[in-house]
């Protein structure tokens, strides 16, 4: 598999180096550091044999992918970076061909959706507390263990909305976005506990949309990861990978935002598309844990099987706390 040329890049975007002195490895090429605030020479190693690259001076600035760095030192976006280090360099061929075959129909079908951005549909509104109708969308969140100004920093950090009327009718729609920010699609969850659907998602069926007069989802959801275009923002310590949004939300909200996020997978068991981004992006994050709710062991050994490859962890719930969504502020801060 042919490595990204780091010499070719830093020639191209006339970023100084150096292949000799104080600080250079054997076989390295040496840069400022761009994640230091002030590097004062060229502390972070490159060695273009490997890939393999990092700073002398803080050891969370090291990765193998070279889609990090990049994204630094030329303040580019995810898939810019992307696009510059090639897909083939990402993941061993055989993976990707695997993937591609598995998301083939989704691709067919997408391949009839606008390429105009998705908006958030005409029908939802903002969650107020100071709107008679927006009222109960606003205590359903903040019942779920957050206080009336949390609850708003909630609505505003997660961009929720509510809907009257239309196919997400009381429901609280969670809006989904790609690593570069983009809405990709969202989902809302029934404001009745005893519904039978608790989740609704936009359809990715151009068909479906066109029949039923609705925008057309940028993927499926199950394809795609809560909360990933905070993953590009810095490097952090853990990321917490969970069932369901609202899970995700809760732990999430609480947590030190300078050294750990949470995301979600909407389901019990990741696709191979969450797989792979995840496994793609773990030069964003030191370590991962999977919290599930309880008794789902079946899922956590299948789950363990399959993110062996990406350093994942188990967290677990506290005695009396069957759902991540259930813990409490008290709990995140001391346990998480």
């Amino acid at each position: 598999m042919a490595r990204f040329n780091w010499i070719e890049f830093l020639n191209k975007h006339n970023i100084d180096y150096v292949t000799h002195g104080p600080n250079v490895a054997r076989d390295n090429v040496n840069i400022a550091c761009p994640f230091c605030q002030n590097d004062p020479s060229h502390h972070l190693g490159i060695h273009p044999g490997s890939g393999v690259w990092g700073c002398w001076r803080d050891d969370s600035h090291r990765g193998r992918s070279p889609v990090r760095l990049i994204m630094k030192l030329i303040r580019c976006s995810y898939s810019q970076a992307i696009d510059i280090a090639g897909y083939a360099d990402r993941v061993e061929l055989s993976t990707f061909d695997e993937v591609v075959k598995g998301l083939s129909r989704q691709t067919t079908k997408s391949a009839n959706i606008s390429h105009k951005p998705l908006e958030l549909h005409t029908t939802f509104r903002e969650i107020d507390y100071t709107v008679a109708l927006a009222r109960p969308y606003f205590n359903y969140i903040r019942e779920r263990g957050f206080s009336k100004s949390e609850t708003y920093d909630v609505i505003e950090r997660y961009n929720l909305k509510f809907a009257l009327t239309g196919p997400w009718k009381h429901r609280i729609i969670i809006p989904v976005y790609d690593e570069d920010g983009k809405l990709m699609s969202w989902t809302g969850r029934a404001l009745s506990r005893r519904a039978v659907v608790r989740y609704k998602a936009l359809s990715d069926d151009p068909e479906f949309a066109d029949e039923n007069n609705l925008p057309c989802a940028r993927a499926n959801i199950r394809n795609l990861l809560f909360n990933i275009h905070r993953l590009y923002d810095k490097y952090y310590e853990m990321l917490y990978i969970t069932e369901g949004p609202f899970d995700a939300i809760k732990l999430d909200y609480f947590l030190d935002h300078d050294r750990k996020m949470a995301t979600c997978i909407f389901g019990a068991l990741p696709t191979d598309a969450q797989f792979h981004t995840l496994k793609l992006s773990a030069d964003f994050y030191k370590e991962s844990k999977v919290l599930l709710d309880e008794g789902a062991e079946l899922q956590a050994i299948k789950i363990s099987n399959r993110f062996g490859l990406i350093n994942a962890g188990f967290a677990h719930l506290p005695d009396g706390v069957d759902d991540p969504g259930d813990l409490t502020k008290s709990h995140i801060k001391r346990l998480f």
